[in-house]
Formats: structure tokens, C-alpha cells, sequence
């Protein structure tokens, strides 16, 4: 009669026993899951967006000539292309209704708005 009695009580202890190992367990993978803040790289300060350099275009005007207004959406344009950058997080996003994850990696350093080029 003691028997089953004892069973059941031991099977709470081994039950406990091994919600602990599972709790630790988890807060263990949990811990490893969470990345270190890597390191920015650093950009050269001719490569980097600033308020300053956008003001260093011109403002359109009447006053332009065909060719001058040309040139400054060409340059315009190529610097809009070409500023370095990098994210301070990885950013994953998806293209259209394509549900494929693309990544924007935290360290990496990319070019350009980052709706355009990766």
C-alpha cells in the first residue's frame, strides 16, 4: 500500500526536478541568443551624409540654364547613390509580396539610400 504512495511523491520531486532543468536550460539558450553590440566601422567623413553636404547643392532656379539644371540632378543623383552609411542593428525586410527575408546587417557598411541599393 505504501508503494504507490511513495511513487507519487517521488514523481512530484522528479517532476520538479526536471522543470528546473528546463527553466535553466532556457535561460541558458536565452542568454546565448542575445549578440553583443558589434563594433560601427568607421566612415571617412568625405563618404558620410550630412546636413552640410546636402546644403552644398544648389537650389534649382529659373536663372539656370537647361544643362546647369541637368548636371545637378546628375549630381544630385550620384550622391544619393554613393553616401556611406551603416546600420547600428541588423534589419531584415521583404521585396513585394516575395515572403524571402533580405538582411541589412548591423557593421556592414552600404551606399546610397537604403531603399535603392544594399
Amino acid at each position: 500500500m505504501l508503494l504507490p504512495l511513495l511513487a507519487g511523491c517521488g514523481g512530484d520531486s522528479l517532476d520538479t526536478a526536471e522543470e528546473t532543468k528546463e527553466e535553466t536550460k532556457t535561460a541558458e539558450t536565452a542568454e546565448i541568443k542575445e549578440e553583443p553590440k558589434k563594433e560601427l566601422p568607421e566612415i571617412p567623413a568625405e563618404n558620410r551624409l550630412s546636413a552640410e553636404k546636402i546644403a552644398s547643392f544648389p537650389i534649382a532656379s529659373d536663372a539656370m540654364s537647361e544643362e546647369e539644371l541637368r548636371n545637378l540632378c546628375v549630381e544630385f543623383f550620384r550622391f544619393s547613390q554613393t553616401f556611406a552609411w551603416t546600420p547600428s542593428e541588423t534589419w531584415s525586410y521583404t521585396i513585394g509580396s516575395s515572403t524571402a527575408a533580405h538582411y541589412m546587417n548591423q557593421g556592414s557598411v552600404y551606399g546610397g539610400f537604403p531603399y535603392l541599393h544594399g
